[in-house]
């Protein structure tokens, strides 16, 4: 696991570059979209996902880091 932001692996990825994903989406949901787009709430369904995607993966990943070292914390106090 990386310790440092800077030795994560997405840090180096050109982030110019996009990779196209086939997602089923519920038709509930794409409506909900086309009603944020129709009431001026977002500009796009896919920049909107996207952006919510990486939020939703930067907080996973807050997440895990502070789990990870919780865990770290609670060996290094078990061992003494």
């Amino acid at each position: 696991m990386a310790k440092r932001k800077e030795d994560t692996p997405w840090v180096d990825v050109d982030p110019t570059r996009k990779i196209g994903i086939n997602v089923p989406m519920p038709a509930p949901l794409m409506k909900k979209l086309d009603y944020l787009i129709e009431h001026k709430a977002i500009r796009s369904k896919s920049s909107f996902i996207r952006d919510m995607v990486e939020k939703a993966a930067d907080e996973e990943i807050a997440n895990l880091w502070r789990l990870h070292e919780a865990v770290i914390a609670y060996e290094s106090r078990k061992r003494r």
